[in-house]
């Protein structure tokens, strides 16, 4: 207990007043004490600020007797302990006052009393202080729990086995149940639940009691509106002690706005899915023109590429045939030779043929693992019907050990004969000695193979390179200004980047990334 007490003594009589405040101080305790013997008096002092600790007050004092005290404090809630001091033994009227509220009884001669008295009052008022303020905590902690549990749209509940009724938290909630449909039993639930989820969903409760298990299933409740809620119930028994169950409880979630979001987010998936397929099947048409366009471009260099070896087969042949109507003894070495160059330039007209056929062929996309070095010797290969690429330096830096790339083969040759193209064009204007055309391949460390086609053109201005992949944008008199739109398009669709960057010095350079093909050998070895 504190050492000084803030006590206020109802007494007419100044002598007994004396006594107690002695008896205090002879026990320990140094009292900041007040004396009133009125009822106008003591209802003064409780108005002031710092009310007592403790009331001590004479029972028989007849302005302001214990009793009245008692009943002026509960006028005003206020809790004070309110200790009754009497001048003679009186077990009855000592019953009664502690049952009307007193925290104490004790006669004057019998002073020993008073210090544990107060002793005890004060520490009955601190555990009834405590009791209401955990009480206060509890009912702010419900409260609280309440507002979390709608918040969350949430219910706890209780099944009691051997009545089947149930109580919930928060009590009568709509969270879960339409307004006025909460089921008040078992049977009410199970009916109230949708017909194909009601089967599956009694099981699981059944065999929740019969081994203890738990549950979390999710169900749907029909609405009088029409369409359900859906709910996620999870819940578990308890026993007593000879094992049988008594209740079944746990809590209940409403998941509608989930699933609509879930189906919606299907949907979307759905639509997103079918709407690639179609950029996808757009692509690959655009790119199919594109690359018809360029075989136009090239058509009359194709026509003079394959003339050579068909004019080169027709001299062999017509010489061995002469050879043959007028045989020439020891001629046989010599049309053997003339026959060996039929053959060698026949393979190099089909693979002129089989390059075109193969680039200009329409068909769906296919990702496959590709070694890209053979990528670009093969568009080397292609382009060299192009007689500009006989005038320009052409150099091949590639990359030793490329891991293969998962790329549609096509597609990316079609990139690289756009890019090569568009370089032999932006250096049409330098004189023939300083056109230099580089390919250049390397392995990032991010995981991407990087392909690099350099010119030293007349390069781009800003306004230029800022619009570059836009649509039909082009910086050429005829051209149409989809070659590296759809390029661009492709790259992406490879999950790749293809940018331009200016040389210090003069012209530009194409480059544009791949994906590596995970753990796949190129199927094009």
């Amino acid at each position: 207990m504190e050492a000084d007490v803030n006590l206020l003594i109802i007494e007419d009589r100044q002598e007994d007043v004396a006594l107690v405040v002695n008896e205090l101080r002879r026990a320990g305790i140094a009292p900041l004490w007040e004396r009133v013997d009125c009822e106008p008096d003591f209802v003064a002092r409780l108005e002031r600020p710092d009310l007592p600790d403790v009331i001590l007050a004479n029972d028989a004092l007849p302005r302001c007797g214990a009793m009245r005290a008692l009943e002026l404090l509960k006028e005003r809630k206020l809790d004070i302990p309110l200790i009754v001091m009497a001048d003679a033994v009186d077990e009855e009227a000592a019953s009664d006052r502690i049952q009307r509220g007193a925290a104490d009884y004790f006669v004057k001669d019998r002073l020993g009393r008073v210090a544990a008295a107060i002793d005890r009052a004060l520490e009955v008022k601190r555990l009834r202080g405590d009791k209401q303020r955990a009480e206060e905590r509890l009912e702010e902690s419900e409260r609280q729990l309440h507002l979390a549990l709608e918040a969350a749209r949430m219910i706890t509940w209780t099944w009691d086995m051997r009545t089947g009724k149930r109580s919930s938290s928060p009590p009568d909630s709509t969270t879960i149940w339409p307004p006025g449909k909460a089921p008040p039993d078992l049977d009410t639930f199970f009916r109230s639940i949708h017909p194909d989820d009601c089967q599956p969903l009694f099981d699981r409760v059944q065999q929740t009691l019969k081994d203890g298990s738990g549950y979390s299933v999710e169900f749907r409740i029909p609405l009088p509106t029409g369409g359900v809620r859906w709910v996620r119930g999870q819940g578990r028994v308890f026993r007593d002690a000879a094992g049988q169950p008594t209740h079944l409880a746990g809590v209940s979630m409403d998941i509608t706005d989930q699933k609509l979001a879930e189906r919606a987010l299907r949907e979307s998936e759905a639509k997103w899915r079918s709407d690639q397929e179609k950029v996808q099947q757009h692509l690959a048409k655009l790119a199919h023109v594109t690359r018809l366009q360029m075989m136009g471009e090239l058509m009359s260099e194709v026509s003079h590429e394959i003339n050579q070896p068909l004019y080169a087969i027709s001299n062999f042949a017509e010489a061995s045939l002469n050879r043959l109507r007028s045989p020439i003894e020891g001629a046989g070495p010599e049309i053997l030779s003339w026959l060996e160059q039929i053959a060698v330039q026949a393979n190099r007209a089909g693979e002129i043929i089989r390059r075109i056929g193969r680039f200009v062929r329409k068909s769906p996309a296919k990702l496959a693992p590709a070694d890209v070095n053979r990528i670009v010797r093969d568009v080397v290969g292609l382009l060299s019907v192009d007689v500009r690429l006989d005038t320009v330096e052409l150099e091949l830096q590639l990359a030793e050990s490329l891991p293969p790339v998962k790329v549609d083969r096509i597609q990316i040759e079609q990139v690289l004969v756009n890019l090569l193209r568009n370089a032999l064009e932006a250096m049409a204007d330098n004189p023939a000695a300083r056109r230099h055309l580089s390919v250049h391949t390397e392995s990032l460390p991010s995981g991407a193979v990087r392909i690099a086609v350099r010119d030293n053109g007349r390069g781009l201005e800003s306004g230029e390179l800022d619009r570059l992949f836009e649509p039909f944008f082009t910086t050429k008199t005829d051209g149409m200004g989809m070659g590296l739109s759809i390029s661009h398009s492709i790259v992406e669709a490879h999950g790749g980047r293809l940018e331009a960057v200016p040389n210090p010095e003069r012209g530009m350079t194409f480059q544009f990334t791949l994906p590596v093909a995970s753990n796949e050998a190129p199927d094009d070895i």
